[in-house]
């Protein structure tokens, strides 16, 4: 039981890295050249931002919840895409929001950038999907054991 449950937080936190590894660039490129973050400001969010990575877990179930409560019987792929994109929105934004008020960023550039990573995360969500799935699959653990 602990070994499972072991295997399912390494395969969660590793869909969330590999999934903000290929979207980061994203999200460098508008703080540094649309809302202007100085370099400290952006190490400072990223630092506070590793603390993400512990609870990954919590982003995966939110995403099984909410592909269980807007799939139902369904399989479409684009529910499944929105239920993605949701969860990792309602974990992240609140996680980037502090982390940016903690290193001074002003409300306004705040604002902006909760509003980009929402965007982000609805538009790639579906690769979060993705990649959380095919995770769990390399790593054996499967909705069933969820």
């Amino acid at each position: 039981m602990r070994r499972r449950l072991m295997r399912k937080i390494t395969a969660d936190t590793l869909a969330m890295v590999l999934y903000l590894l290929a979207t980061g660039i994203f999200g460098f490129l508008f703080e540094r050249s649309v809302v202007g973050l100085l370099v400290w400001q952006m190490g400072g969010i990223w630092i506070l931002g590793l603390g993400k990575y512990p609870l990954a877990e919590l982003c995966a179930q939110l995403t099984g919840k909410l592909r269980i409560l807007l799939m139902g019987n369904s399989r479409h792929p684009f529910r499944r895409a929105l239920s993605a994109g949701l969860a990792l929105s309602v974990y992240q934004v609140p996680l980037y929001v502090g982390s940016a008020l903690c290193v001074r960023v002003s409300l306004s550039k705040v604002s902006a950038m909760a509003a980009f990573c929402l965007a982000c995360n609805l538009i790639f969500g579906w690769l979060y999907g993705l990649i959380l799935d095919w995770v769990r699959g390399r790593f054996a653990v499967y909705s069933s054991e969820i």
